[in-house]
């Protein structure tokens, strides 16, 4: 029997799953207070999922790394159709897809729904040349965890500030250069 199967038929089911849930609980399940966005009862179910899914993945090794497994997942966290249930999938592709979906992980700094856990990706991962997709993240109106992530990443990775210097991009107060 091919290994490789059931990882595909594994991966296939997550997909039909994740689509059912879309056609299925569309209407609103909790409604965001303080400024948190709404959830819908899909991103939840899907949520809940991938949060099952990080342990699974967390405790065996055999799903690590690029296979049919986490290709499924990173489709499923590139799919926008299915909002903020993506970012537990966008999770386990930046803990344990590893480099090769970097590109795929920077394309998600920009999607709202995801922004947060793609800059914690990309970090893991130690993936440069981000920093002008993360830069507007460190200002509000984005929730202070997200802020917070996206400073460190520039912290870690950013891009010089001037030209010869090799420290990260960082903001400069007016007594910066005294």
């Amino acid at each position: 029997m091919n290994a490789a199967l059931p990882a595909k038929v594994f991966a296939e089911a997550f997909r039909v799953y994740a689509e059912h849930q879309f056609a299925v609980y569309k209407g609103l399940s909790i409604r965001g207070s303080d400024g948190a966005p709404d959830w819908t009862r899909y991103e939840i179910s899907l949520s809940e999922l991938g949060s099952k899914l990080e342990l699974f993945v967390k405790a065996t090794r055999k799903f690590r790394g690029r296979n049919a497994f986490m290709e499924a997942m990173a489709e499923l966290a590139s799919d926008r159709r299915f909002g903020k249930g993506r970012q537990s999938f966008v999770r386990i592709v930046g803990d344990f897809g590893g480099v090769s979906f970097g590109e795929m992980l920077k394309s998600l700094i920009a999607d709202p729904d995801v922004d947060g856990q793609a800059v914690k990706a990309v970090t893991r991962i130690k993936l440069k040349g981000c920093d002008t997709l993360v830069k507007p993240l460190t200002e509000k109106p984005n929730p202070t965890w997200v802020r917070n992530v996206a400073k460190r990443y520039l912290e870690r990775f950013g891009v010089p500030a001037r030209p010869g210097d090799d420290s990260p991009a960082v903001e400069r107060g007016p007594l910066a250069d005294s």
